[in-house]
């Protein structure tokens, strides 16, 4: 079922990367939801934040050596964590947040070399967070 619910994202997710300034609005939202959930699994939260970091990195035009279909994926991710249909309602503490982990798994899982070489490319940044003010 959470393929089906990405798969939805995505298509959403393609019309919001032409514009740059969605995904940065987008990425704004999804660190506010972060910071007021609970009970989301920590591995699934720090996931998210790398994602969130990707997508205003590319938007800001910071890091550009990532495919779109990897950007599509990338917003797709983000737009379901902040979407507030959910096939698990995010209130229910406990399981609220287990349809939202695992569409970031396997998020995670399908790009994981382009988030490698995001990490990578981050890693060797002298201020690796400017672009988050």
């Amino acid at each position: 079922m959470p393929q089906r619910a990405l798969e939805l994202a995505r298509l959403a997710a393609r019309r919001i990367v032409r514009r740059k300034t969605r995904v940065i609005r987008l990425s704004k939202h999804a660190y506010a939801k972060l910071e007021r959930s609970r009970g989301m699994p920590a591995r699934a939260a720090q996931d998210l934040r790398t994602l969130v970091r990707l997508a205003r990195a590319w938007a800001f035009r910071e890091y550009r050596r990532v495919p779109w279909r990897t950007v599509t994926y990338v917003v797709a991710a983000i737009l379901y964590f902040i979407n507030p249909i959910d096939l698990v309602p995010d209130m229910l503490i406990g399981i609220g947040f287990v349809d939202d982990a695992a569409v970031i798994h396997t998020v995670i899982q399908s790009l994981h070399s382009d988030l490698m070489a995001f990490r990578d490319w981050e890693n060797r940044q002298t201020d690796p967070v400017a672009y988050l003010a």
